[in-house]
């Protein structure tokens, strides 16, 4: 549709259910399958200046800059038999987001309600319920929380321990072997996400932990998969034939049976301590959680409400925490002088972190033990990596959401009440995400020297981590309106300290084909070159990290193994 035409084009009319009275599971199963292979999606609603700018990634789909442009029809009634629509395109994106239970509310698929919750989860709760968990939830997580010295502490416990496993000792003379970035990154995101949600009384231990990250990867893998039930004739047991036809779903509820055992003593411990008035230092979010939960009104808060509070963070905080941990080192190997102005960049703002890693025997535990708050705010270039990395490498492109109200118009485009709106915004946080309002016009470069204008603008105090809106609310990493991630500061952090500390106790070389050059690659080429090697899981993305010498000040990349053997 020409932009300016009278008529505003309507969504065809849902299709009704397939098979009622049956197994709708299995009709709808095999009518997606009927109609082609596909991701089956009703409609996408199309800014044309998006159209334009991502006809590159979905096939050539015409329309000028002035277009309103339908991209494709398909359906997908497992997800929703009233209708699903696409809504791609920054701004409506963000309208969308802000407009939380007044014309849309979280609606995942009822998978991930019964995996992440069904009590407790952020994901699952709408209106003033989940208003006011999140009054309760914010004072658990936030920068000052965090920054508290116990919890400081523990978070460079954590990332330090990871940190050292990645690296051989300077008197070691057995190298360990290459790390696997994904499955590195996903472990100390686990490990970190479960000591900042039970604290350090839960004494979990490590073979625990262990256990909770196999079940949470079960989890993680059946989310999107259904259960058979027989709702018609009660009482016969199909669980049988369920784990058959979907043996990933299976696995998940096992997985969160796991979870659950495990954080059963240690909550119920928490909730002890919280009825008696007792300290909440030590309990980490949990304790806090519980304690502010009846100062907001939030009923039920029990054992069951907190276990799926917490596999709701867990959720929320691993993939996308270890996707841009994993993404950072790729691009850093690839630019050698960013690396090496980043490394001048994190000594100059923490000197006391730069003088114990340059001590003789100083361990990679050490020198994390130096990285502080304050240090971490004054490194402006590494704050900016860190935004460039959120900018370039989008973790979360898309959200659930219902239609509530009668007649809701995105993008020249009715959405009728009922339908699924998958909101996707990656390539608007990629290109539209300029602080005063405008498009980056190098957006497939990944240069964190854009950012410094409006970082060196803010007070001194001011970091990423610390949440600062200086960024407005065109830099939405993290969503924004009622359901911005409630995690933000604690992923932030976890970015800037792994950074600081690998800057300062390593270097790495990337092993994998990828010779840190980019020779007549186009940004966009190496990073779908870099992509290609991350989602590889297991056998993915692999590092070689060294410990850096106490004399080896200039940040030369360590040799590759073939050139050290020649």
């Amino acid at each position: 549709r020409a932009a300016g035409a009278a008529a505003s084009p309507a969504l065809p009319a849902p299709r009704p259910p397939l098979a009622p009275g049956g197994l709708p599971l299995l009709g709808h199963t095999l009518a997606s399958l009927e109609e082609g292979f596909g991701v089956g999606i009703n409609r996408v609603c199309i800014s044309g200046a998006e159209a334009v700018r991502t006809a590159r990634g979905v096939g050539e789909i015409g329309g000028d800059e002035g277009d309103a442009v339908e991209v494709f029809e398909l359906s997908l009634p497992l997800l929703s038999t009233e209708g699903v629509t696409v809504v791609v395109g920054g701004e409506d994106v963000r309208k969308l987001f802000n407009r939380e239970d007044t014309a849309v509310r979280s609606a995942w698929p009822s998978s991930l309600v019964e995996l992440l919750g069904p009590e407790g989860a952020l994901l699952n709760l709408s209106g003033d319920e989940h208003r006011r968990a999140r009054r309760a939830v914010a004072g658990a997580i936030s920068s000052a929380t965090l920054e508290a010295p116990d919890n400081w502490l523990n978070l460079q416990r954590i990332v330090g321990r990871n940190l050292a496993r990645w690296a051989a000792g300077p008197a070691s003379s057995h190298a360990p072997p290459p790390t696997v970035l994904i499955p590195a990154c996903r472990r100390l995101a686990f490990e970190v996400a479960v000591s900042s949600a039970v604290g350090p009384n839960a004494n979990l231990s490590d073979d625990q932990i262990a256990s909770m990250q196999e079940g949470f990867d079960a989890v993680s893998k059946g989310l999107f998969s259904p259960k058979l039930e027989c709702t018609h004739l009660p009482g016969v047991d199909v669980s049988w034939l369920s784990s058959a036809l979907f043996p990933e779903r299976a696995a998940a509820d096992a997985g969160r049976r796991v979870i659950d055992d495990i954080l059963d003593a240690p909550l119920r411990r928490v909730l002890a301590r919280a009825e008696a008035g007792e300290s909440f230092e030590g309990d980490g979010m949990a304790g806090r959680l519980a304690r502010a939960a009846a100062a907001e009104g939030v009923e039920g808060v029990d054992v069951a409400w907190l276990k799926g509070f917490i596999t709701n963070m867990l959720f929320g905080g691993i993939e996308t925490t270890a996707a841009s941990l994993s993404a950072i080192l790729p691009e850093l190997y690839a630019m050698p002088e960013l690396t090496a102005a980043l490394r001048a960049d994190v000594e100059a703002a923490m000197p006391a972190a730069a003088a114990k890693a340059a001590q003789e025997g100083a361990t990679i535990e050490d020198v994390t033990a130096e990285i502080t708050p304050d240090g971490l705010a004054a490194a402006t270039l590494l704050n900016a990596t860190v935004l460039e990395t959120l900018r370039f490498w989008v973790v979360v492109p898309f959200a659930f959401r219902e239609v509530i109200v009668d007649d809701l118009v995105v993008g020249g485009f009715h959405i009728p009440k009922g339908h699924t709106v998958i909101l996707f915004s990656g390539s608007a946080l990629n290109e539209m995400s300029r602080p005063d309002g405008g498009a980056w016009d190098d957006a497939d470069a990944f240069d964190p020297r854009r950012w410094l204008p409006w970082l060196e603008s803010l007070p001194a105090s001011s970091s990423v981590a610390r949440g600062s809106k200086a960024f407005g609310s065109n830099f939405t990493p993290f969503g924004c309106g009622p359901r911005v991630c409630p995690g933000q500061v604690l992923a932030t952090n976890e970015l800037l300290i792994l950074l600081s500390a690998m800057l300062l106790t390593v270097d790495w070389v990337v092993p994998d084909g990828v010779d840190g050059t980019k020779p007549g690659d186009s940004p966009r080429a190496w990073r779908d070159r870099v992509f290609n090697l991350r989602r590889g899981g297991d056998n993915g993305f692999t590092i070689d990290a060294k410990r850096r010498r106490p004399d080896n000040k200039h940040g030369a990349a360590p040799q590759t193994p073939a050139a050290e053997a020649s």
